[in-house]
């Protein structure tokens, strides 16, 4: 996972490092297609015969993976596993963790209802334990839940809440998502001067992490103010970067 997705590391430590191993990005990636299904299975066996650490942070630790590639019902499989694990430790952190994942992939799999259930409580949960980063994880996933519902004064304030604690915590990755998130909902409010700022913004955050997947979705979001305002050339040369990128990087959401 360091070697496939280097700047986000929204994962647990593992100690010492192998010395052996993929370390670039497409090797890694290679890697993790080959071995998903053991991956998978790995997480299973471990919350079910007594080892509920492993499956905890196994499955925080392939969650971006499954996401981006996507593999929803693997991304789900792997986070209930580490639900019932983490409560079973006692690791309210952990809950917050797994509820938050298990809330994302209904969302992306369009059940709102439930979606919004489980980042509810992931969200609770955060703010009882102080987990400031995940916390703004979680409200911008909630964002992303208000902008599927049509409700966008919410989406737009909890992506301001989670910018701020983004910043205050030093996390890029989730700074750039916040902003791209602004902009999205400027250019939903057809207010394409507004959007252009974070927008931009966001991708020079991007670019000063060398992270694809980001600035994938970055040029994509630029090219939907410029395709608001009209201007078609600047459209297509952003959403042919952006697609070009996501192909790169392998990210087969955002390609879509």
């Amino acid at each position: 996972m360091d070697g496939a997705f280097p700047e986000e590391r929204r994962r647990p430590g593992i100690g010492a490092k192998p010395s052996v191993g993929p370390t670039d990005s497409a090797r890694a990636k290679a890697w993790l297609d080959a071995e998903r299904a053991n991956l998978v299975a790995a997480t299973s066996q471990a919350a079910e015969d007594g080892w509920p650490r492993h499956a905890c942070d196994l499955a925080q630790t392939l969650w971006l993976y499954l996401m981006t590639a996507p593999h929803y019902t693997e991304a789900m499989s792997t986070n209930r596993h580490a639900l019932e694990a983490a409560r079973g430790l006692g690791d309210r952190a952990a809950e917050g963790d797994a509820l938050t994942n298990i809330g994302s992939v209904y969302w992306r799999t369009g059940r709102l209802d439930e979606a919004m259930r489980y980042l509810d409580r992931a969200l609770a949960i955060r703010r009882e334990v102080g987990d400031r980063a995940g916390e703004g994880w979680t409200l911008n996933n909630l964002a992303s839940v208000y902008w599927s519902c049509g409700r966008y004064e919410l989406f737009s304030l909890h992506c301001r809440r989670a910018l701020d604690i983004f910043r205050a915590a030093g996390d890029r990755v989730g700074e750039y998502t916040a902003l791209n998130n602004l902009s999205m909902v400027y250019w939903r409010w057809h207010r394409y001067a507004e959007a252009l700022d974070p927008a931009q913004e966001a991708l020079a955050v991007t670019r000063k992490m060398s992270y694809g997947h980001g600035e994938a979705n970055a040029l994509n979001t630029l090219s939907l103010v410029y395709l608001g305002w009209g201007r078609f050339t600047e459209t297509l040369e952003y959403t042919e970067q952006a697609l070009a990128l996501a192909c790169e990087v392998g990210d087969r959401y955002s390609e879509g």
